[in-house]
């Protein structure tokens, strides 16, 4: 049973591989006098990119529990028009992914795997080998979608609290229900992937972020 879970885990996790706010405290201001009048303060919605920033130079890593492979790293190679080339390495294995990235939604257009060269594929043209959406607007509570492996995703909250080693966030919850398993995946706004939980059989598998940078690393002249 337990060798069966671990192969389940290995190969759902290898199919995922292809931004969460801080809290701000405002301070309140004594007003004297007449009282200002108050205009509603549109807000503007969040798109499905937001949670997925992909800026050329980027990275992600990710602390493991339950599993050897569960541990990774991600990099933002290359970037181009709407697409991005993604670089996934977990110690067992290097995949390059391509992510399109929408008003309507960010998707896997293209997967990869044993990807050790990091060849800009956006560059020389590559044929669409994927179309699995990540995130699908409008992003609120209660939307669902389902890709071709008839895996049903779900918005679950656009709060979810997240403490990790890279710091606290609040973030959007999407939960994916599986035949005999259940993933949940928590994003930040402006930030990404926060945490990825793998539940089967009454064992859990994580994904936590560690550190993250948004963009290239700046260094002094």
């Amino acid at each position: 049973m337990k060798k069966r879970w671990l192969v389940l885990f290995s190969l759902v996790f290898f199919l995922l591989i292809g931004g969460c706010d801080t809290n701000n405290k405002n301070g309140e201001n004594e007003n004297k006098g007449t009282t200002p009048e108050v205009k509603p303060v549109e807000t503007k919605a969040a798109r499905p990119g937001d949670y997925f920033p992909l800026k050329a130079g980027s990275t992600w890593t990710y602390q493991g529990a339950g599993n050897e492979y569960a541990s990774f790293e991600r990099q933002v190679e290359y970037v181009k028009n709407d697409f991005a080339q993604v670089r996934e390495a977990n110690g067992g294995t290097v995949s390059a992914s391509v992510y399109q990235v929408t008003d309507r939604a960010v998707t896997r257009v293209y997967t990869r795997g044993e990807s050790y060269d990091s060849k800009n594929i956006l560059d020389g043209g590559f044929t669409s080998n994927d179309n699995t959406v990540i995130i699908q607007g409008p992003v609120k509570k209660g939307s669902s979608w389902q890709n071709e492996d008839n895996i049903k995703r779900s918005i679950i909250s656009l709060q979810a609290k997240m403490d990790t080693p890279a710091g606290s966030f609040s973030c959007l919850h999407i939960r994916m229900d599986g035949p005999d398993y259940v993933i949940h995946e928590y994003y930040g706004k402006g930030v990404g992937l926060v945490r990825r939980e793998f539940v089967s059989n009454g064992e859990t598998v994580s994904s936590t972020l560690e550190s993250y940078r948004i963009g290239p690393e700046i260094t002094d002249k």
